[in-house]
């Protein structure tokens, strides 16, 4: 072991004063991130409120600090990056032997109790075609190369973005790491670098720590993945917690380790700082119609009892989201042509979405999709084309009937099945069995799915699903079949993936949840924000961040939500959001 000497006086600083909508480079900063000039005047303004002024004695509620490292200061100055840290973090590095100009390994630490961030970033030259493929192959590098791992289960695949630099990201990935033995988080993040770095444990050098968080034999890795084709170099950001402080929600420890798996805190090497303030009256529910494809055959008894048994939680999670929702659930068996199970009859008579207040009604059709006026399916497994029925059955939009989805309600649709589609099938495009494509097959199916990506792509639907999970594996979990043909609806439409195989789906459920609340969010905003400097006020009030009663940030659609604070539309809220973000932003 070695212990790096870094001064973090030369390579660390913290964003100095600026106006609102300046930059580093207008107030004479240089690269790494330090304050020049002198923009005190403008932050005094009363036009300005306080939550976009920075943070002073006087002002104890303005905009957060953070600290920034670039690469061009380190040891690895080619690696062209630049983040937005906590200014509490502590860094350090790993080192290597020939280390290539795409590489980097850092060391990213938030040791306090209550906290313990094993945080890291990794680069190198890129193995892959997109940021989904580096994503999967990052994950099976690990559970390749790190035998103290029990096991390794995908809680949520994260969400294909465009990055705010513009390159292809894959954003909050979530997984389960459960190791043979019980250690902290920062022993764990030695064996999953080199994995990163696709080298040896052996070839990777670590520095003596001051900090060790409390032993587990449960952790959850948070990661963003960041492909940047031109340059052939990738990126993996994120960090190391274990699973019971991350899933505590009175702790801050998720909120510390997505903001370094969202995206908002990378960039490239030289990126200055811009301030912004967006002052907006919202007056809108987030409204969001939810669709759930369910395959009823026997083999997935166990996975609907998953769901219905966490259907009360799941409803009053959307309900403490503040969401108006309304969910719709079918079969697979396309006869039925995309009827909900809540229905009189099999003509569709009665045929209704189910409320906030109906979470038992849910569980009931959940475990048995058909509907109870007709048998099951019987292992038709149609997922495709009842899908783009029960979708096509519920348009066009339309207010005024109640059997249409709402004119401005955001679409999911939640797919859950061990197989993939029956389409895909008798096409001949894969055939049965748990059978990986082959190039020209992977084209085939692109070419069959573009209707069905096109048709989610016309009405804005997020399509999220619960499968086997990829990266490819030949003796999958339960035996069930790779989901080919609906991963890639998936990728195509930013949605979440999470494993079917986990004991307790919860998690993978508020994965997409969450994705929905962020989705249907009016809280869009201008510009990436750096998560981590992110201060609200609501009607002039501070709001903390918090998931239990407060605001968060969801990258994937540049959102915040309110947790436990539901708009009323009958009384307006003034909400302004202060925030720090890249001056060099690429928005679509």
């Amino acid at each position: 072991m070695i212990r790096n000497a870094l001064s973090l006086l030369a390579t660390l600083s913290l964003a100095g004063a600026l106006a609102c909508g300046s930059s580093d480079d207008d107030a004479g900063a240089g690269p790494d991130g330090s304050p020049g000039g002198d923009a005190g005047a403008a932050d005094a303004s009363s036009d300005v409120p306080a939550a976009c002024k920075p943070k002073t004695d006087g002002n104890p509620d303005g905009l957060k600090e953070v600290m920034y490292l670039d690469s061009i200061a380190t040891v690895y100055p080619t690696a062209n990056w630049r983040v937005a840290l906590e200014p509490s973090t502590v860094v350090n590095w790993a080192t290597f032997d020939g280390p290539e100009p795409h590489d980097s390994a850092m060391l990213l630490d938030l040791p306090e109790a209550g906290i313990e961030v094993a945080g890291f970033l990794v680069s190198r030259r890129s193995s892959s075609q997109s940021a989904s493929q580096e994503a999967n192959l990052a994950q099976a590098l690990i559970d390749a190369a790190i035998p103290e791992l029990a096991s390794i289960t995908p809680r949520a695949s994260g969400r294909n973005i465009t990055s705010l630099d513009g390159f292809d990201a894959v954003v909050d990935t979530s997984i389960e790491l459960r190791t043979t033995t019980s250690m902290d988080a920062t022993e764990l993040r030695e064996l999953l670098i080199p994995a990163l770095l696709a080298r040896l444990g052996g070839q990777v050098m670590f520095p003596e720590l001051d900090w060790q968080g409390g032993q587990s034999r449960d952790f959850i890795l948070s990661m963003q993945t960041l492909y940047r084709a031109e340059a052939g170099q990738t990126i993996f950001m994120g960090a190391l917690t274990r699973k019971l402080d991350y899933d505590d929600r009175h702790q801050a420890t998720a909120l510390h380790a997505n903001d370094l798996a969202n995206g908002s805190g990378l960039t490239v090497s030289a990126n200055g700082e811009a301030r912004e303030c967006e002052d907006k009256v919202v007056d809108q529910v987030a409204t969001a119609d939810i669709i759930w494809v369910i395959d009823e055959s026997g083999s997935t008894n166990n996975e609907r009892e998953n769901i219905a048994s966490n259907a009360v939680a799941f409803f009053d999670k959307a309900i403490d989201y503040g969401l108006d929702f309304r969910m719709g659930v079918t079969d697979m068996n396309d006869a039925t042509m995309g009827q909900f199970a809540t229905r009189t009859d099999t003509m569709g008579t009665g045929e209704r979405w189910l409320m906030p207040e109906e979470a038992e009604a849910f569980a009931a059709a959940i475990d048995d999709p058909s509907g109870e006026s007709i048998p099951g399916d019987g292992g038709s497994e149609h997922g495709l084309t009842q899908m783009q029925n029960a979708l096509t059955r519920h348009l066009p939009r339309d207010a005024s009937d109640p059997l249409k989805i709402r004119p401005d309600a955001k679409v999911a649709i939640i797919l859950v099945s061990d197989e993939k589609p029956q389409e895909v099938k008798v096409s001949s495009l894969l055939g049965s069995g748990n059978k990986e494509p082959t190039p020209t097959q992977a084209a085939a199916l692109e070419e069959y799915l573009a209707p069905f990506v096109e048709l989610l792509a016309s009405e804005e639907v997020v399509f999220h699903l619960i499968a086997e999970p990829l990266p490819f594996d030949d003796n999958p979990c339960g035996g069930y079949e790779h989901g080919y043909g609906y991963y890639e609806l998936a990728v195509a439409t930013g949605g979440q993936m999470g494993s079917i195989c986990q004991p307790d789906l919860d998690a993978t459920l508020d994965a997409m949840l969450d994705s929905v609340g962020g989705d249907a969010s009016p809280l869009e905003l201008e510009y990436v924000p750096i998560s981590a400097s992110i201060t609200v006020t609501r009607d002039g009030v501070p709001v903390p961040r918090s998931r239990e009663i407060g605001w968060d940030y969801r990258s994937g659609s540049n959102s915040i939500v309110f947790y436990g604070m539901p708009i009323d539309p009958a009384n307006p809220a003034e909400i302004v959001v202060g925030y720090r973000r890249w001056e060099q932003q690429v928005i679509e």
